[in-house]
């Protein structure tokens, strides 16, 4: 730009002066922005040079800037949100004034949009890479996964006991791994949302909103009445995904929960089912605590024989992982 306009500046008005950014009338576009040189002896002014490159979307209109995609992308692996970073980036001057907020939004949920369909490309083509995998150790049966899985929310759902008269989370995600491999790879995933940014305020303007059935886009994909922690529900719509390319052979889930049963539901043939061994270990630990055990087993005063059974839990809990970790890692495959 500078080199340029430089000796074009000389050719054309044949002034000495100096060229230098006009800040002033700066052109923004998210975080790109547009620049242009003006002489501060006279009146030349530059055409405006874009400092971004585009992405080429193959659609009419403005082209996003690669920056502004990229700064999505980014934003999606980590916890900050579009405010967020617009307040850290106002804070530090980095880039005044810093952009529009809605405009963020606007650009995140392109770049989202983009993720969930690549994501999900993603998981179909490690599906077919476990096919490949099991024909090539010829096993009889080529379309067996064994997966594990679980959900977790964005709260606690214990949270709300006697703080709300609603559920404690909102958004459940239900993750599926496969464990014929070391790499664990995620072949399934649903999110269950009932968050919508649209239904909110049309509430508080006294319209009837029912998520996810009105007007417009709804961010919502399940009622607010709906039960958040249905783990047999989600268990059984990710297992359902992960059957149009493989059949569940095996599934190893927390045990707390129904989750196994919704995998039934979605498989035609039977379905082996484990525990993990952290969960088992867990139960294993709150029944030792609740048992009664003869008054002869835990010497001392009463105040300190709570203390010596939970000790004693805590000892056959590690004791019987240690067991069966062994036993697995002893184990040869024929």
């Amino acid at each position: 730009m500078f080199n340029t306009e430089i000796r074009k500046h000389i050719e054309e008005t044949s002034c000495h002066g100096f060229l230098m950014i006009d800040t002033a009338n700066s052109r923004n576009w998210g975080f790109g922005s547009s620049e242009r040189l003006k002489c501060d002896s006279c009146s030349y002014v530059s055409p405006y040079y874009r400092l971004y490159e585009e992405l080429e979307t193959g659609k009419r209109g403005r082209k996003p800037a690669k920056i502004n995609v990229g700064l999505q992308t980014g934003l999606m692996t980590t916890p900050i949100s579009n405010t967020g970073m617009r307040r850290i980036l106002a804070h530090a001057n980095i880039a005044p004034p810093p952009p529009n907020v809605s405009a963020m939004h606007r650009a995140a949920g392109k770049v989202s949009e983009a993720m969930v369909a690549l994501n999900v490309k993603d998981m179909h083509d490690i599906r077919e890479k476990i096919k490949q995998d099991n024909r090539l150790c010829r096993l009889k049966d080529g379309t067996k996964v064994n997966v594990e899985g679980d959900t977790c929310y964005n709260n606690p759902l214990f949270n709300s006991g006697g703080h709300t008269p609603f559920q404690g989370g909102t958004i459940a995600v239900t993750t599926m791994s496969e464990n014929n491999t070391r790499s664990k790879r995620i072949v399934g995933v649903h999110v269950a949302n009932k968050l919508c940014m649209v239904a909110r305020p049309l509430r508080n303007q006294g319209i009837a909103v029912d998520c996810p059935n009105h007007d417009g886009k709804c961010t919502a994909n399940m009622s607010e009445t709906d039960v958040i922690g249905n783990e047999e529900k989600w268990n059984e719509q990710v297992a359902r995904k992960i059957n149009t390319d493989l059949n569940i052979a095996s599934f190893t889930g927390d045990g707390d929960s129904k989750g196994h049963s919704g995998v039934d539901k979605a498989q035609v043939q039977q379905t082996v089912h484990f525990k993990d061994l952290r969960h088992l270990g867990n139960s294993l630990k709150r029944a030792i605590n609740k048992a009664q055990f003869n008054s002869g087993m835990f010497a001392g005063p009463a105040s300190k024989r709570a203390n010596f059974q939970n000790r004693f839990a805590l000892s056959i809990r590690a004791r019987c992982m240690s067991e069966l970790t062994r036993a697995h890692k002893n184990t040869k495959v024929i």
